[in-house]
């Protein structure tokens, strides 16, 4: 099935509307030292990031940490004092989860300052920020199969949403999302309709909010929930919140990763709402942790009817792990693609090659490039 024909070579030729200006102004201000808001993992990539194109950093800010040595910052210090050592100065926003908190907190003490929050098109690994020219090369390489997992999608907002998303990622513009965001993340009411009876699989459980809503939508009335979490802080405020769901047996957590092999793996916790995931070598900040296949545990809960996938790159691994689960119970699947630019055909590749009777659908549902999910859904269940 196809609405919308996609040209990788065509799209390429495109005259886009870009935002290079704004990254290219501050990389190229040096004469203004960089303030970094927020110790946690996504400021120790600004700080690495600063350090490899030689941006001066002044320090790094934490209302939470200040006063405290973190491992691979060291240092952290309050705003306010910052600012009164320096005349002129930029900051950036080292925070998806309290990115607004942290706006407010900039303003009120330094209403004048430039502020620079970046939602880059790729992920930031090891202090490198990917050009647009290797965006554009990536896409080339893998035209063919990008092509071909449009062709998989059952309705034209989900063609049109894969276009967006590689204009946005080409450009490094969000307005080219915005026409495409939708509500409704994990259950939109248009593709998935859920039953009394669920046994729904949360990979990826943070501190219980899809769960939630989950339990909100089906009027409490599912079989049972199995949740995923690695990290600990997380799991206690889970478990605090459905300590009796958890004495009873509905809802069970699982602290452990998620992966294709039973073993163990490295596990970082970055306490924010994204980029905590797990790696085969230790680094610093890592602590290691058990990892389970979904088939490995799904013996004992052989009616999955849904899985919904959040883990940080991690999904096309805990997917594989879960094949026989899969292949047996055929749930509805949700799945995250936003993490690796891979995954956007990857994940959708690997489903459609169980040759089970899917129809897929891709929707997005924030203002920024994250929260692309990828939906597989069986054929009868499809709220249409």
């Amino acid at each position: 099935m196809s609405f919308l024909k996609l040209d990788i070579e065509e799209l390429l030729k495109e005259d886009l509307d870009t935002n290079y200006e704004e990254l290219h102004h501050f990389q190229n201000d040096i004469n203004k030292p960089v303030v970094i808001y927020g110790a946690g993992y996504i400021g120790r990539l600004y700080l690495r990031w600063c350090q490899f194109y030689r941006i001066p950093v002044a320090a790094v800010c934490d209302k939470n940490l200040a006063g405290q040595t973190v491992p691979g910052i060291g240092e952290v210090r309050e705003f306010k004092e910052v600012t009164r050592g320096l005349q002129y100065y930029q900051v950036i926003i080292a925070s998806v989860a309290y990115r607004d908190e942290i706006e407010r907190d900039i303003r009120r003490i330094a209403p004048d300052c430039e502020v620079f929050y970046f939602t880059f098109p790729l992920t930031i690994s090891l202090g490198t920020v990917p050009s647009a020219e290797e965006y554009r090369s990536f896409l080339r390489s893998n035209a063919v199969r990008i092509e071909r997992v449009n062709g998989f999608f059952q309705d034209e907002l989900s063609q049109k949403t894969l276009l967006a998303l590689l204009k946005a990622r080409l450009s490094w513009n969000l307005d080219y999302v915005k026409d495409v965001c939708v509500g409704n993340e994990y259950f939109p009411e248009d593709i998935i309709r859920l039953q009394r009876d669920e046994v729904f699989f949360d990979c990826g459980a943070w501190e219980g909010d899809t769960v939630r809503e989950f339990l909100r939508r089906t009027g409490g009335q599912m079989k049972k929930a199995v949740c995923f979490e690695p990290g600990e802080q997380q799991t206690r405020a889970f478990s605090r919140f459905f300590a009796n769901d958890l004495q009873i047996g509905r809802i069970e957590l699982i602290p452990k990763c998620l992966s294709d092999t039973v073993g163990s793996l490295y596990f970082e916790n970055t306490e924010e709402t994204t980029g905590s995931h797990v790696t085969s070598e230790a680094k610093d900040g890592c602590v290691s942790v058990p990892s389970v296949t979904i088939d490995s545990i799904a013996q004992c809960e052989p009616d999955v009817t849904f899985i919904k996938m959040d883990i940080e790159g991690s999904e096309l691994s805990a997917l594989r792990g879960a094949e026989c689960t899969i292949r047996k119970c055929q749930p509805k699947l949700a799945i995250c693609v936003y993490h690796k630019p891979e995954d956007i055909f990857e994940i959708p590749e690997y489903i459609h090659s169980l040759q089970l009777p899917y129809r897929y659908f891709l929707r997005h549902h924030e203002s920024s490039l994250y929260g692309t999910v990828l939906y597989a859904i069986p054929e009868e269940e499809v709220n249409t």
